[in-house]
């Protein structure tokens, strides 16, 4: 049984090393703010107020205030697209990792609450761009589109 059990914790960390040397880490950038904006870091569930030019990765979380406002950059200058993150709202970096040997990108956000605005550059190969919701999820290959969860539609 103890061999079996040794067994099964290389395999996992086997697996695990090859599945991180296949991906990339990608990240998004805060190239424009208006208001209260605040960033809770993945490693943290503190908020603490957003700079211009941060970089956000996967796991962080963004939040506006009232009459507040965010622009995100994914990828370098935007080049997988852009988000405007609108009044209101909080929106998590759900997934920012592309696969070295397909360069695919795999994009998804997950609006708790708010309205978002993306536009998304025209995915390559099996890309993904998406945006999650509590109750539905929205993807694209490469176009304009604007997603909002209110209090009545979260549940």
């Amino acid at each position: 049984m103890k061999y079996l059990g040794t067994v099964l914790i290389i395999f996992f960390v086997a697996t695990s090393a090859l599945y991180a040397a296949e991906t990339l880490n990608r990240y998004a950038t805060i190239s424009e703010m208006e208001g209260e904006v605040l960033v809770a870091k993945s490693s943290s569930e503190n908020w603490q107020k957003a700079e211009p030019n941060a970089m956000l990765v996967e796991g962080d979380v963004i939040k506006t205030g009232p009459n507040s406002s965010a622009t995100i950059l994914v990828d370098e200058n935007g080049a997988a697209g852009d988000i405007l993150i609108r009044e209101n709202s909080t929106m998590k970096i759900a997934s920012l990792i592309m696969n070295q040997e397909t360069a695919d990108k795999d994009t998804v956000l997950d609006l708790a609450i708010g309205k978002v605005l993306v536009h998304a550059n025209k995915l390559e190969g099996n890309s993904n761009f998406a945006v999650k919701t509590p109750t539905s999820m929205a993807g694209v290959r490469g176009t304009m589109f604007e997603v909002e969860v209110t209090e009545e539609n979260k549940e």
